[in-house]
């Protein structure tokens, strides 16, 4: 199924008549002579339609709010027609970077891989750690340090205390891609609980990790956890 293009959007009663002077598609005075607009003018003007046309607001009335179905428009756009940060409203000049399509893709499966070592830690799925991990990760942490899979899988087992569950939830996850690495760092916290009862310890960590693009999708390959702080009751 092909994705929603702005030239098939059908413009409110209010558009019909140009744009109000002073908005944001005001192209002010035209001469004949003046020259056809870039592509990336083209695309920074679609863009602010967009936003314009579902807020109804004019600039400097606030930010607009988008709509679920208008915010996926937006974003399957953005993806086909990759804008510089700078073009859109509000940048500084300047500001920003080019944001391609094969970035956008890769940064969610790299982020998710935060979520499965918290889905598989908690489930006491030690086994699976190589749907995260590479075969030659190293981990360090206050612990000690782990080199390759099968220790990191032994060390995960050996840390499992009989009647204590987990619950891992990391935030602030970001991730920069260079080809076929990327840089992922994600604060963790960590709450340790028994059945029914509120937790008797939490700690705070800050993960920093290095993943590897591979046969089998994205893996860890390194792994940096610091300890930020621990409470205990």
């Amino acid at each position: 199924m092909s994705a929603p293009t702005l030239s098939g959007m059908r413009r409110g009663p209010d558009m019909a008549q140009g744009p109000p002077a002073g908005g944001l598609l005001d192209p002010g005075p035209v001469s004949k002579l003046s020259r056809s607009p870039s592509r990336a003018e083209r695309e920074r003007r679609s863009f602010r339609f967009v936003l314009d046309e579902n807020s109804g607001e004019q600039a400097g009335q606030g930010p607009p709010v988008l709509g679920r179905q208008r915010f996926e428009q937006v974003v399957l756009h953005l993806i086909e027609h990759p804008v510089h940060a700078s073009q859109l409203p509000g940048a500084a000049p300047g500001e920003g970077h080019l944001v391609a399509p094969s970035v956008v893709r890769v940064r969610g499966p790299v982020a998710d891989l935060f979520a499965r070592l918290a889905n598989l830690l908690d489930e006491c799925r030690h086994e699976d750690a190589g749907t995260v991990y590479h075969d030659d990760v190293v981990v360090r942490s206050p612990r000690g340090e782990l080199h390759g899979l099968d220790e990191v899988t032994a060390h995960l087992k050996r840390s499992q205390v009989e009647g204590e569950h987990t619950q891992h939830v990391h935030g602030d996850v970001l991730v920069q891609v260079d080809g076929d690495r990327a840089k992922a760092t994600a604060n963790q916290l960590t709450y340790f609980y028994r059945n029914g009862e509120a937790p008797h310890r939490t700690s705070g960590l800050r993960v920093a990790c290095t993943a590897v693009r591979t046969s089998v999708g994205w893996r860890f390959s390194e792994s940096q956890i610091t300890l930020a702080w621990m409470q205990e009751k």
